[in-house]
C-alpha cells in the first residue's frame, strides 16, 4: 500500500478500538466488556490478532492485557469494587507503541 505523504497517515492506515455495546456494571459487581478493532480510514473491521494494554482510572482491572482473536474481537473484565451508582470507569486501550487507541466508559449502576 502507498502511504499518504500528508503527515497524518495514521488517520487512514492505523486502527482504533471501540466497545461493541454500551456497558454498565452494578456497584461492587463485575462485567465483561466486548471490544472490536476498526480501521481509522473507513471504520470497517480490522481483522488482526494482537495484544493490547489496558489502564483504568477506577475499579479493578484483573488483567492488564487483552489479546484479540483473528477477527479483531476480544473482551476484558472490569470490577466496580468500592464504587457507587453513577460513578464511571474509564478504561484506556493502548498498543505497544501507541497510547489511547481507544477509550471505553463503563457506567456503574
Amino acid at each position: 500500500a502507498t502511504m499518504p505523504d500528508d503527515g497524518v497517515w495514521f488517520k487512514q492506515v492505523y486502527f482504533h478500538a471501540v466497545a461493541t455495546e454500551t456497558v454498565t456494571v452494578p456497584a461492587g459487581g463485575r462485567v465483561d466488556v466486548p471490544v472490536a478493532l476498526k480501521w481509522n480510514g473507513n471504520d470497517t473491521p480490522c481483522a488482526h490478532a494482537l495484544t493490547l494494554k489496558l489502564e483504568s482510572d477506577a475499579g479493578y482491572l484483573p488483567k492488564r492485557r487483552l489479546t484479540t482473536d483473528e477477527n479483531g474481537l476480544g473482551s476484558f473484565a472490569i470490577e466496580a469494587l468500592g464504587l457507587n451508582p453513577d460513578d464511571r470507569i474509564a478504561v484506556k486501550i493502548n498498543t505497544e507503541h501507541y497510547t489511547a487507541i481507544g477509550k471505553v466508559m463503563v457506567e456503574v449502576v
